[in-house]
């Protein structure tokens, strides 16, 4: 049984474990960044990310506001070539952009020189709009993290967990390898968890084994897709095994989930509510679209999506250009009459249809034009 005793002496050790951590790595602020919420900190901070890049160490951001800028000529603020960074709290170490940030300029550029793997990103904030919600939103994405590298090496194995990103014009997080160097492990086996997106993630041609799980997911102001994944198709075959579990995802114009193509996802356990916009271009929240490349023996099940509100979506799941996929144990809500809960194109073929509870008026609960599917169990409401 966990005492109160024991349960300080758990706290007093996580407490002393972070406390080792940043003394043994570079502090930004022993590199003349400020964190005044006033002073241009940028030049400050890249100076001190290459010096954590040569002596192999994380970098320290302590509490504070952290203004960015430009590097000129370079439609970026931070320049990172893998160094993995922790600040005390995500609403604690915060970066903001300066007034005059035009809206084509990421606040920082993750990209991962050598083969540089096991980054991570912990307990941060970028906050667009600081100091308000979601109004005077400048730059465009908060982290873009980019795999530029030679094919002969990979990148993999980010950590990306507990931080905050603010509305953003643009997505909130986007990771992608440079599409003319297709190597299948870059960027693959990362871990998102625990954050909170309000301008929602792409993973684009990426790799296996990418896990999202725990986020709350929102885009009201760029009006993106929740999760959008693209993954690479490369000699040896498409990517696959990427898992979306056990997030909240809601207030997205576009859809909730979107996949482009790619093998074996599991979509699992996530609370999808859509409440304005119209979803895909094929008006739906949750939307497997195998056009780019089939995908192949996705799972989706024990998920609620509902669409409520203002919401023009249609569907709440689609399959189309996929095979061998499996639907079940979903709840699937709407509060006014929509064409179906769940869609099959003739594209879809060798579905699985397990049980399923519909709710609302649906003007219908399946719309099955797909090839040679099997259901079973089906509970109506």
């Amino acid at each position: 049984m966990t005492t109160l005793s024991n349960q300080a002496f758990d706290l007093s050790a996580a407490a002393t474990a972070q406390n080792i951590a940043a003394q043994t790595a570079i502090n930004v602020r022993d590199y003349g960044a400020t964190g005044d919420g006033i002073t241009d900190d940028t030049a400050a901070l890249n100076t001190a990310l290459e010096a954590a890049f040569q002596l192999g160490k994380t970098l320290y951001v302590p509490k504070g506001v952290y203004r960015l800028s430009e590097v000129p000529n370079t439609g970026r603020c931070l320049l990172n070539k893998g160094v993995s960074m922790f600040g005390d709290a995500a609403l604690e170490s915060i970066f903001a952009p300066v007034a005059a940030m035009t809206s084509s300029v990421d606040m920082m550029h993750f990209y991962p020189v050598a083969g540089v793997d096991f980054c991570f990103i912990e307990r941060t904030a970028w906050w667009p709009g600081y100091p308000n919600f979601d109004t005077n939103v400048r730059g465009r994405r908060p982290i873009h993290f980019v795999w530029d590298g030679s094919p002969a090496v990979s990148s993999s194995k980010l950590i990306l967990q507990q931080n905050y990103f603010m509305p953003s014009n643009d997505l909130s997080f986007e990771m992608e390898c440079n599409p003319t160097i297709i190597v299948q492990g870059s960027p693959s086996n990362s871990l998102i968890c625990d954050n909170h997106f309000w301008g929602g993630i792409k993973l684009s041609n990426c790799g296996d084994s990418n896990v999202i799980t725990r986020n709350v997911i929102r885009a009201p102001i760029s009006q993106k897709a929740g999760i959008a994944i693209f993954t690479i198709a490369a000699s040896d075959g498409v990517a696959g095994h990427n898992v979306i579990r056990d997030n909240n995802i809601d207030s997205t114009y576009g859809p909730a989930i979107y996949l482009f193509n790619g093998r074996e996802y599991i979509i699992d356990g996530n609370n999808i509510e859509h409440r304005m916009g119209g979803g895909s271009a094929s008006s739906a929240v949750v939307d497997v679209d195998g056009t780019s490349g089939t995908v192949l023996g996705c799972r989706i099940t024990n998920n609620r999506v509902a669409i409520f509100g203002a919401s023009t979506a249609q569907t709440a799941i689609r399959l189309n250009a996929c095979a061998y996929n499996y639907v079940a144990e979903n709840t699937l809500d709407t509060n006014v009459a929509r064409a179906q809960a769940l869609l099959l194109t003739s594209n879809a073929s060798h579905a699985r249809l397990g049980r399923m509870v519909f709710n609302g008026p649906w003007s219908q609960q399946i719309n099955n034009a797909g090839i040679d599917s099997l259901k079973i169990n089906y509970v109506n409401l």
